[in-house]
């Protein structure tokens, strides 16, 4: 662990914002605890004795109060440490910003509890490079800022909170490893496209995607992409409750147990379940889409609302929806997120 020292930008000064700070045995980081209300953010920023000119920043989310919490992972240089939004620097929190305004939108995957977020900085002797890695998954070089007639002051970690949570942070200068306190989220959780749809509960009529002919009749409305996003609402009850989201053109969200249970055969396999007092059907937005698309989203809320009993995966990216029979009624594949355009050149 580099040595260095966690500071406030003085936020908390006004009772608004709260940090906590533990040492973890091993020099295996520090835990904090921060607690963050009204409509300032605040920074924590890791004062390091020296700066490495290559070193890794990592971040495991161990509590997140909200799915409205704001959480960036970044790096600042200590000039531009400010209150609040005055802070500018490289962050990360799903889009790529610069502490107060969005550089890239949906870069990648935005930051939930158990999640864990890797920053490689690298210091050359023509410009400074951010490099972001999500759950083990590579995003590329993020940023990419000249020195050439810039500041030669380097730049060292930093959080950027809004709401409560809770995280455990390290600085290295190899790639750490953590051993995770918080439970193991399976590998079903997250983004993913929908595929192919069957109409239930046969599972013989294609409903997604449109054929050649509905599209063409559909010219003047646009063809969504639908997803559904899978993510554990109970980490105290083993991740059996699960928020699954089903996006079209409206919001559609289903409550449910999704139950771990490994096949013969290598693939892993989920069983659908109902928790109790949970209405067995779904909440949707009332946004009234073009049609088809409405009776499309009717038949996609049958199928997860009450037609799946089982999911079945393949080499971690491919989801097989399945009814009691094992009739297939919809094919997901993992949602990856591809990096254009190259890095950002400048965070002002």
């Amino acid at each position: 662990m580099i040595e260095g020292e966690w500071k406030s930008d003085g936020l908390d000064a006004n009772g608004k914002a709260t940090w906590n700070l533990e040492s973890v045995e091993g020099g295996q980081g520090h835990v904090l605890s921060m607690d963050v209300t009204g409509g300032s953010p605040m920074n924590l920023c890791y004062s390091l004795e020296e700066v490495p000119t290559r070193y890794f920043f990592r971040v495991e989310i161990l509590k997140k109060s909200s799915r409205s919490d704001s959480f960036s992972v970044g790096v600042v240089r200590l000039s531009e440490f400010k209150k609040g939004w005055g802070t500018k620097g490289m962050f990360y929190n799903g889009n790529l910003t610069n502490g107060s305004s969005a550089l890239k939108v949906g870069y990648g995957p935005y930051l939930k509890e158990s999640d864990s977020i890797t920053l490689e900085y690298v210091e050359l002797e023509d410009k400074y490079q951010v490099k972001i890695q999500v759950n083990g998954t590579e995003l590329g070089t993020s940023f990419e800022i000249s020195r050439n007639g810039a500041s030669d002051e380097a730049f060292v970690p930093c959080l950027h909170v809004q709401g409560g949570l809770r995280v455990r942070a390290i600085a290295q200068t190899e790639s750490p490893v953590l051993e995770s306190t918080t439970p193991q989220v399976p590998s079903l959780s997250g983004d993913w496209a929908l595929v192919e749809a069957f109409e239930a509960p046969q599972g013989t009529k294609r409903i997604w995607p449109l054929n050649a002919q509905t599209t063409e009749l559909q010219q003047n409305s646009p063809v969504p992409t639908a997803t559904v996003h899978f993510e554990a609402t109970n980490t105290d009850e083993g991740l059996e409750h699960w928020m699954v989201v089903l996006k079209v053109y409206n919001t559609i969200r289903i409550i449910r147990q999704i139950v771990e249970c490994p096949s013969d055969d290598g693939e892993s396999g989920f069983a659908i379940k109902i928790p109790t007092g949970v209405p067995p059907g779904t909440m949707s937005t009332k946004m009234m889409p073009p049609q088809p698309f409405g009776q499309i989203e009717l038949k996609l809320s049958q199928i997860f609302g009450s037609n799946w009993k089982m999911l079945r995966m393949a080499n971690g990216n491919a989801l097989a929806v399945l009814s009691d029979d094992g009739t297939l009624l919809a094919s997901l594949e993992r949602q990856q997120y591809y990096v254009t355009g190259g890095p950002c050149t400048s965070y002002q």
